[in-house]
């Protein structure tokens, strides 16, 4: 459930970012101390990661698998 509400959210930043006509999003990165840019679209393919990793949790996927014999 923690990385589903974020997956969402930037799912919609996304979404309403392309909506108005914006494809880049200005920053300022603090580690080189310069301007930089984002494409809007990015936060739409983080979003969908964080989503995935949310409705499809590692611990239930591994469940389902069969253990090596040794």
């Amino acid at each position: 459930m923690y990385s589903v509400v974020p997956g969402l959210l930037l799912i919609a930043f996304a979404i309403a970012a392309v909506s108005r006509g914006v494809w880049w999003i200005p920053g300022f990165s603090q580690k080189f101390g310069q301007a930089r840019i984002t494409p809007a679209l990015t936060f739409g393919g983080l979003g969908v990661i964080f989503l995935a990793i949310g409705l499809f949790p590692w611990n239930r996927l591994n469940k389902n698998q069969k253990t090596p014999r040794r």
